[in-house]
């Protein structure tokens, strides 16, 4: 898809222009998190790229998966209306465990508090991030928490994800999975202010 001559997307004045920089902008995070797997090439998915302004879009790991100090739970698996769930927990690095540039980019425009939670993707691309799906409160103890949920294609209507994509509901049995780790992840993340 190449788009071109966005002639409506500014009035002309600099007002106009630094808004449309703002939105490109944007738009580049929107996609390098959302495609983040496939712009990394994750094993298991065919590697793609994105360009804006002739400049690729880089991958954004919100589970910081790289760095030594990220704690990654083992996968687990849940079967749900005859399909296969994966669900993995991380815990982020501490902030005295990376450079500053390295805390600001995972806290992510909207700051860690509001970025912890579930992150659920359909057959790898992110769909939902952020939420805990009202089963806890984003806390400031918690913010290092963040769960990635892979789901295959076939369960939107058990989870109830709309066209949009822009919420879910998990069905019974994963939510009360999901309840059970949140307990133990959220003392995980609390641990590292001790």
């Amino acid at each position: 898809v190449i788009w071109q001559k966005l002639d409506r997307m500014t009035d002309g004045t600099d007002e106009g222009k630094q808004d449309l920089v703002r939105r490109l902008d944007e738009a580049t995070e929107h996609l390098s998190l959302v495609f983040h797997r496939f712009l990394a090439g994750e094993r298991g998915v065919k590697r793609i790229t994105i360009s804006l302004n002739r400049r690729d879009i880089e991958p954004y790991d919100p589970f910081h998966s790289d760095h030594p100090a990220t704690e990654a739970g083992s996968p687990e698996k849940i079967r749900s209306g005859g399909h296969v769930i994966t669900i993995q927990a991380f815990i982020l690095p501490h902030h005295q465990k990376v450079s500053p540039a390295e805390w600001e980019k995972y806290g992510g425009r909207s700051g860690y508090v509001k970025n912890q939670g579930f992150y659920v993707y359909r057959e790898k691309r992110l769909i939902i991030h952020g939420t805990w799906f009202g089963l806890a409160r984003q806390m400031e103890l918690t913010k290092l928490a963040r769960v990635r949920i892979d789901m295959p294609n076939g369960l939107d209507t058990d989870w109830k994800i709309d066209v949009r994509k822009a919420s879910a509901h998990p069905p019974l049995l994963v939510r009360n999975r999901l309840r059970a780790l949140i307990d133990s992840i959220g003392k995980a993340s609390a641990r590292r202010y001790d």
